[in-house]
């Protein structure tokens, strides 16, 4: 059966089960998770309230791409698998006592059996060494059997780790689970320490010094995407345990991959509001699997001002201040989700002092130009009647709250004020050759609903894609000028 890029065979890990009913639930059902979905309501134009409905990224991938499973007659095929094929990892089964001995074995067993696994899936797809791969999709903690496979020599083959073409990840505590008052020591008990980063780091195959959330350079961080939830109120009561900067169960910033990319959806970490089994995870995932652009924005030259009231305070004094950069990115055509979503209300908005802004010392590690999204495009899917590919963004900076030697100065302060709030409408044109693709914006306030704008290429990023530069300036008090870097970059 030829394989044909970019419709490799999936490959669904799913997560962690932690009672001993919640395994034997996991292995009766034939994709563990994976083809649930969810069903919401919104306001139709006439007022009346509809059912929305998400069939599940099974389903979805059945629909648009044509996947199947590998399911017949009550069993797993081992031969004519289907043109572009799903399938389900189930290394619960051993733990069942359904299925297995009931006993739990070890992550680094499930490593093993991922590697397995894979080899299974060559032998019975066949093609040669360079044009076989797999794309790994998971949740929660099958996002760290992936990582234990990828990062550590001894619990697979080169052969096939070389084949993972992508890895896609939803709700993983790639830097272990913080659980209030434990000091992230977790009880030793349903293997819960896998979420430990002392004992994450003994199957990740990295040392002491290096962070639990880091690649280790045995993998790729751009073909390695973290999608992170941000609602810890869907989350039931497990929510307590954790701080709400978080999916219900993972913080916010343990939730990816250092160097890669992710994107954050207000969903909790699972359930039937959970980001598994939401529209704008699938959209997300799809685009970054099949997609063909990917496009990163970052704030560039960065002059924040304090307002004229604190620089007559400051006179030698400590002046401290705290920037929030709101963002929410959507594509054309989309109604009900988001591509990206940080805001401070969700305590996810991207966060940044005053000094770290201007360089200073307390920027530490943290760039005082920071990221605001990634975005992967797919031409594909362009809506009806648009050869261009279109993003939306719109960016929103709170008045920053300011301290004068430790105390709040809130003498001028009005809740809700701006310093920046407007839309950016980016339009990307067709590929034409080895040339820079045509790029064009335009901002809300300019009176601009679509993107009359042209815009240059002002050399390249890391990566070698092209880099444009959107000036960004506020009309309002405390003033604050940038510059947007948008690249574009053509993705595999």
């Amino acid at each position: 059966m030829p394989i044909e890029p970019p419709y490799y065979p999936i490959i669904y890990v799913r997560g962690y089960a932690m009672r001993r009913r919640d395994i034997e639930d996991t292995v009766g059902t034939p994709y563990m998770g994976f083809n649930l979905g969810s069903t919401k309501i919104r306001q139709s134009t006439s007022g009346a309230v509809k059912r929305l409905i998400f069939e599940s990224p099974l389903v979805r991938l059945m629909k648009d791409y044509c996947y199947r499973d590998t399911y017949c007659d009550g069993a797993e095929k081992i031969d004519d698998l289907p043109k572009r094929p799903v399938f389900i990892y189930r290394y619960y089964d051993s733990a069942s006592r359904a299925f297995g001995d009931g006993d739990r074995p070890e992550i680094e067993e499930y490593a093993r059996g991922l590697d397995s696994l894979i080899n299974e899936v060559r032998s019975l797809v066949g093609g040669s060494k360079e044009s076989f791969g797999v794309y790994l999709v998971a949740h929660s903690m099958g996002g760290l059997i992936c990582r234990a496979f990828l990062q550590n020599d001894g619990l697979g083959t080169a052969c096939n780790r070389e084949a993972v073409k992508k890895v896609f990840t939803y709700a993983t505590p790639h830097n272990g689970i913080e659980v209030k008052g434990l000091r992230n020591r977790l009880p030793p008990f349903w293997n819960a320490d896998n979420f430990e980063r002392q004992r994450m780091r003994e199957y990740l195959a990295i040392g002491s010094d290096t962070e639990a959330n880091s690649l280790n350079g045995k993998y790729g961080p751009e073909s390695f995407f973290s999608l992170v939830g941000t609602n810890y109120r869907d989350y039931g009561r497990k929510r307590y345990v954790v701080d709400e900067d978080s999916d219900g169960l993972v913080l916010i910033r343990n939730a990816f991959v250092r160097g890669g990319p992710r994107a954050f959806v207000h969903r909790s970490h699972s359930g039937p509001l959970g980001i598994v089994n939401s529209e704008e995870g699938y959209q997300i995932l799809r685009r970054f699997l099949f997609g063909d652009v990917r496009v990163d924005g970052r704030l560039r030259l960065i002059n924040p001002r304090l307002p004229a009231s604190i620089k007559k305070m400051k006179n030698g004094a400590r002046v401290e201040a705290s920037y929030h950069f709101e963002v929410v990115a959507g594509v054309r055509g989309a109604r009900g989700w988001d591509m990206e979503r940080r805001t401070v209300r969700e305590r996810c908005a991207v966060f940044r002092t005053y000094d770290a802004l201007k360089g200073g010392s307390d920027a530490g590690h943290v760039s005082p130009e920071p990221r605001l999204f990634t975005v992967f495009l797919a031409s594909a899917l362009t809506t009806e009647g648009h050869k261009t590919l279109a993003l939306s963004v719109h960016i929103r900076v709170p008045v920053p709250d300011y301290e004068v030697e430790g105390r709040v100065h809130s003498a001028e302060h009005f809740e809700g004020s701006v310093v920046f709030d407007d839309r950016l409408v980016v339009k990307i044109g067709e590929r034409n050759g080895e040339s820079p693709r045509e790029l064009r914006y335009g901002w809300s306030a300019d009176g601009a609903g679509s993107a009359p704008n042209p815009v240059a290429p002002e050399g390249k990023s890391a990566s070698g894609a092209p880099r444009y530069r959107i000036p960004l300036k506020s009309n309002s008090e405390p003033r604050f000028s940038a510059a947007l870097e948008v690249s574009v970059e053509e993705w595999r």
